[in-house]
């Protein structure tokens, strides 16, 4: 885990002692009051309050000192009648249009042509005193309302305003100022409760839930395809965290590949309607499998041979895997069942008779000595493993990882007992490989994604294909989920240099 740093550069933000942010909520907000005012007065008032808005302001304002001003007053009009102050009933929707062209969007009402008046129009500017002015107003034209009043609707809109600005600013200015005091984190961990986690990181995929905090800690569902590691002695809580997750797998609707050692997961999950098999030759729901059917290429014939035999690391012994596997790749272009290939590996006179005529035979010669004992025994190690494997009268239907990784239906149990493992470990590795290499390509359109679960990943040999799924597979968009106990069991199998490329 990183050192914190802490820092304060980036905090000077000038001026660098006010609350900026509370000042721009407010500035924002007087803007907002003058926006919906101006929009109050353009739309919302009558045609005589809009006349006399100006003059309403100034009376009220003269009032305080009383103070006179001088105001223009609208009057109604007529050849017969005297002319009168023009009041709100007197007007109605309508267009009037005067002598000089100017149109009003405003007529005279039925009660004052009824009175005789047949128009309207400003008189000359008149004194008055502020008091008089401001109270005739508020009672003939703005219905009892003061001028403030009158945009009451207006106002309350623009504290709404304020009130929802500043509590977003409020909470920042005062972040802001820790940070001045305090300084910034530049480096290192911070502690997130759940919710901030999900909103810092746009938690929308795979969530798990812990003892110590309330709701779920998601992980960005772009970001599943990175891979998930679940590191941690016996008993922290890794099956917990993948049955989680499994759970949530199962919900979406997507395939899976579960490694499970201790039978756990396949109690909890196997669902045969869905499709799912259990690649365990061991227990009855196993179908019928053979490395040869998984062969479409030469390739990949060594690619199964290099997954079955793996070296330990020391150099002398690199001989001893090399040579078995190339023998065993060569012996699956004849298309063997399982237990033709076992009986083939037992056997050094079947061996010699498929390898004759090829570089192979020099290895297994009977002139070898030390040579050939050291290949027999390498190659007769998988052979019980194989023998174990039931053939097609046995097994209810078949399967190949080359056939399921295009259909991908149902999900996928590698199983075993503790009892069981060392025997088993061979096919186990070799069904992960395989999967992984034919899942390393990115989806169609149509096909699920695929989950890679592989708890326990110590109590595998080497995967070969493993290392290049965890850095480059990104593309194929199915996540892995590696859980082991510690750094040094991966470091044991793969080595520092590769252990530490997986684990980063």
């Amino acid at each position: 885990m990183p050192d914190n740093a802490w820092g304060r550069k980036e905090t000077l933000v000038f001026p660098p002692n006010v609350p900026v942010y509370s000042y721009a909520a407010i500035g924002l907000a007087l803007f907002l009051a003058l926006l919906f005012c101006w929009e109050h007065l353009r739309f919302g008032l009558p045609p005589l309050q809009k006349t006399y808005s100006g003059a309403y302001l100034r009376s009220s304002a003269g009032s305080l000192f009383k103070a006179h001003g001088s105001y223009e007053i609208v009057y109604l009009g007529g050849p017969k009648v005297q002319s009168r102050r023009a009041l709100p009933v007197d007007f109605e929707d309508g267009e009037t249009v005067f002598p000089d062209g100017r149109r009003v969007p405003v007529q005279l009402s039925a009660l004052p042509l009824s009175q005789g008046f047949r128009g309207f129009y400003t008189g000359k500017p008149e004194t008055f005193t502020d008091v008089a002015m401001s109270r005739w107003l508020r009672g003939a034209i703005f219905e009892g309302d003061s001028f403030v009043g009158s945009y009451a609707a207006s106002l309350g809109w623009a504290a709404l305003s304020l009130a929802a600005l500043l509590g977003v600013s409020i909470p920042a200015d005062m972040r802001r100022f820790r940070q001045m005091k305090y300084g910034r984190l530049l480096r290192g961990p911070v502690l997130m409760n759940p919710e901030e986690f999900a909103r810092k990181q746009k938690g929308d995929g795979i969530g798990f839930n812990t003892t110590e905090m309330q709701g779920k800690i998601r992980i960005p569902a772009k970001k599943e395809a990175q891979h998930f590691l679940m590191m941690g002695d016996t008993g922290v809580g890794k099956t917990q965290l993948i049955t989680q997750l499994l759970m949530q797998v199962a919900e979406r609707g997507d395939s899976a590949v579960v490694y499970d050692p201790a039978t756990e997961y396949v109690q909890k999950f196997f669902d045969a309607e869905r499709g799912d098999i259990v690649l365990n030759p061991l227990d009855a729901r196993c179908p019928y499998w053979g490395p040869a059917q998984e062969i479409e290429s030469n390739a990949e014939a060594d690619a199964v041979a290099a997954s079955l035999y793996q070296p330990t690391g020391e150099s002398k012994d690199e001989f001893f895997h090399q040579t078995p596997a190339q023998i065993f790749a060569h012996l699956l272009k004849y298309g063997p069942t399982p237990h033709q290939l076992a009986d083939w590996l037992a056997s050094d006179k079947e061996l010699l008779a498929k390898v004759e005529g090829t570089e192979m035979a020099f290895y297994i010669d009977q002139n070898a000595g030390p040579q050939r004992a050291g290949v027999l025994s390498s190659l007769g190690i998988v052979a019980k493993s194989f023998r174990l494997l039931p053939t097609k009268k046995e097994a209810h239907g078949e399967w190949n990882a080359r056939s399921w990784s295009k259909t991908r239906k149902g999900w996928v149990f590698i199983t075993s007992r503790p009892t069981e493992r060392n025997t088993l470990r061979p096919l186990h590795s070799l069904w992960i490989d395989l999967l992984v290499m034919r899942l390393m390509n990115e989806p169609a359109p149509n096909q699920k994604t695929v989950w890679f679960v592989i708890d326990e990943l110590a109590s595998l040999q080497r995967l070969p294909q493993l290392h290049t799924a965890l850095t480059e597979a990104r593309k194929s968009k199915n996540p892995m989920v590696l859980g082991f106990q510690g750094r040094a069991q991966l470091q044991a199998i793969y080595g520092d240099k590769l252990a530490e490329v997986m684990v980063s």
